[in-house]
């Protein structure tokens, strides 16, 4: 069984009902990619979402998952 802990990087937003990425909460220096020019989509978004999503498929008997954003929380458990 392993454990991952989602920061405030993910959350979710209940006004758009859309996973969001917060760029200002991201910390990983050597991972950050630029800001995206107007008109492009965020390589950001791409980024976090993959990782946590290869994380959370790690465990090979499951994976206790803890949010930090609650909203996040509750559309997990809501979906899940």
């Amino acid at each position: 069984m392993s454990a991952l802990i989602i920061g405030n990087d993910l959350g979710y937003d209940e006004e758009s009902n859309q996973i969001i990425v917060r760029r200002e909460a991201f910390k990983d220096k050597g991972a950050k990619p630029a800001k995206p020019k107007k008109g492009q989509s965020d390589p950001l978004v791409e980024l976090v979402r993959n990782t946590y999503k290869t994380l959370m498929t790690r465990g090979m008997k499951g994976c206790y998952v803890y949010c930090c954003d609650k909203g996040l929380e509750k559309y997990f458990l809501a979906n899940m």
